[in-house]
């Protein structure tokens, strides 16, 4: 099985990722604290990243093919058709999860376990930034603060931004980017006079543009704390990310 044709294969919906429409994991938070933001895929489609929240935090879910769990992925099982995947860990953050890039690091320099991590990025009531997570112990580095990026966010002017990861094999950088985002009438809708301007209902729609607001090149802070960025580009030119 490839990477894209799996990604063709799965979708999610608030807070169930389905294969073939069938539902393989369900993110274990009762609230909206749980929904999904994206699903990153890598390692042939063996391995499955699920960033989500809404409201104060949420967590990262990591599923592996149940076959690499138990360290039995030969040939055949490789070529199936039909992954088994289970929950392997998970991780919360101190944000809402709106990007996930897997992360190669030194562990003499990160203190991790070992040398594979997550960065992510996000916000919410409980924090905001840009984290290296450990995937083997739960525990994170700060490369963004929330003061950092609240700045780069400035929502006296901006109302709302969707942080990403860029990663340019080009230039051999890696970069956080605030796409501009917000509330936006639909189509054929019109505002409800009698409605106090600090409030919006069912006449609005959520979305994110592709306009990049703020930007800043991580490259080298990554480096100084620990990351491979050569070996951390390289994992990353077979990951897949799926969002809405």
């Amino acid at each position: 099985m490839t990477d894209r044709n799996l990604v063709e294969r799965l979708n999610f919906q608030k807070r169930d990722v389905f294969l073939d429409g069938d539902k393989i994991f369900t993110v274990p938070l009762k609230d909206t604290l749980g929904e999904i933001n994206l699903l990153g895929v890598i390692q042939s489609g063996r391995r499955i990243f699920v960033g989500s929240g809404t409201c104060c935090y949420g967590p990262i879910s990591i599923l592996e093919d149940n076959a690499i769990i138990n360290g039995s992925l030969e040939d055949e099982a490789q070529n199936s058709n039909t992954p088994d995947f289970q929950l392997e860990t998970m991780r919360i953050p101190d944000f809402n999860v709106f990007d996930i890039i897997p992360a190669i690091v030194d562990c003499e320099k990160t203190k991790f376990a070992n040398d594979y991590a997550l960065l992510t990025t996000g916000y919410g009531c409980a924090g905001s930034g840009v984290r290296l997570v450990a995937t083997y112990y739960p525990t994170a580095i700060e490369v963004v603060s929330g003061d950092e990026f609240q700045k780069m966010w400035n929502k006296n002017i901006q109302d709302g931004v969707r942080p990403h990861l860029r990663v340019d094999k080009d230039k051999r950088t890696i970069t956080l980017d605030l796409l501009k985002s917000g509330y936006r009438l639909k189509p054929g809708r019109s505002r409800n006079p009698g409605l106090p301007t600090c409030l919006i209902d069912d006449s609005y729609e959520s979305y994110v543009s592709q306009d990049i607001w703020a930007s800043k090149d991580l490259t080298l802070v990554l480096s100084e704390i620990g990351v491979d960025v050569e070996k951390t580009i390289e994992a990353n030119e077979g990951y897949t990310r799926i969002r809405h």
